[in-house]
């Protein structure tokens, strides 16, 4: 069986010890095609009917992609900066394609750029967040900012000058 998903690199068995998973994806993929379903149960079943590393599976009754379901770009996709809150990609795509990442879909505070401009991530594969990217070559950021922490923040700095 392959565990394909969160980028899962190395298992630890009791009797061998750490070992590679040589069907790990890495932090981002492009998409060959499209799999549309109409709902999470849908979205959960087809994990196993495809190809994961050259489709996608979209709930589009929760997600309106406009993209086409076949065909898309091929490219690359480069992790350049990593932390908790903050990530960081290159891009380069021949024709407009659908990016993969093995990272969770939370839409409650996650926040996208491509080249500096606000970008609207899906849910793939029932839990991984994907980005629909335009051809060429692309910077794509994500940010973690939730509004909660934002108005807890100001709440706090409130407090501060009464003090």
């Amino acid at each position: 069986m392959n565990y394909p998903l969160l980028n899962t690199r190395y298992f630890v068995y009791a009797s061998d010890g750490v070992v590679t998973n040589p069907d790990a994806f890495g932090n981002a993929w492009f998409v060959q095609k499209i799999y549309p379903v109409d709902s999470p149960l849908a979205e959960i079943e087809a994990l196993y009917q495809v190809d994961l590393h050259q489709v996608a599976i979209v709930d589009t009754t929760q997600f309106n992609y406009s993209g086409t379901s076949s065909l898309l770009g091929g490219g690359n996709i480069d992790l350049l900066v990593y932390q908790p809150n903050y990530l960081q990609y290159e891009a380069s795509v021949a024709s407009d394609g659908l990016a993969v990442f093995s990272e969770i879909y939370y839409e409650k505070g996650w926040q996208a750029w491509v080249d500096g401009e606000p970008a609207k991530p899906i849910r793939a594969n029932y839990i991984l967040r994907a980005l629909p990217i335009p051809a060429g070559k692309h910077t794509i950021t994500f940010e973690f900012k939730p509004s909660s922490y934002i108005v807890g923040l100001c709440y706090y700095l409130d407090l501060l000058t009464k003090v």
